[in-house]
């Protein structure tokens, strides 16, 4: 593992070869399209398992590894704050809130939150299909190029993240 490091071969890298092979990029489904976004994204990771409710997905993505790092952020900067038990006692109905986002649409495979801080908006949209995880994000504002890899390369590790937690809990 050291000569990897040390050889030009980061850690960071190969997280993101791995993230690539795994997950997918997806087309934005109706439900994301309906949100006014200047910029809109989503990603598909098959799993040899197949969960039908999406609640599920919703509590194991809000309560996963990597967005305890975004909830961390989000209590510091706004002061919102939620325990993983707040989180999963929700339902993931229209109107419930979670942190800064909030359900407005549900179906009994996808829901589809909006989130705003300051004068950006944005959505977040999880569905579970045949196997299939899906995540998709939009945004009020367009961004950069950077902003942008970086963004995918989180979101692909959200959604990796929540889907090894409803395989460990499963």
């Amino acid at each position: 593992m050291l000569r990897l490091i040390f050889t030009g071969t980061s850690i960071a890298s190969l997280c993101a070869t791995w993230l690539v092979t795994r997950s997918m990029p997806a087309k934005p489904e109706k439900l994301l399209n309906e949100t006014d976004n200047a910029y809109l994204d989503a990603f598909v990771l098959p799993t040899k398992h197949d969960v039908k409710d999406v609640k599920q997905y919703a509590r194991a993505f809000y309560t996963s590894r990597i967005f305890k790092f975004e909830r961390f952020i989000i209590k510091h900067l706004i002061g919102a704050e939620m325990t993983d038990e707040q989180i999963n006692s929700s339902e993931f109905n229209v109107g419930d809130e979670i942190l800064i986002w909030k359900v407005v649409k549900r179906e009994n495979n996808q829901v589809l939150l909006n989130w705003s801080y300051g004068s950006v908006t944005g959505s977040t949209w999880l569905k579970v299909e045949n196997g299939k995880y899906k995540f998709g994000s939009g945004l009020s504002h367009s961004v950069g190029l950077l902003p942008t890899i970086a963004h995918q390369i989180y979101s692909r590790l959200l959604l990796n993240s929540a889907v090894s937690k409803m395989k460990r809990s499963a």
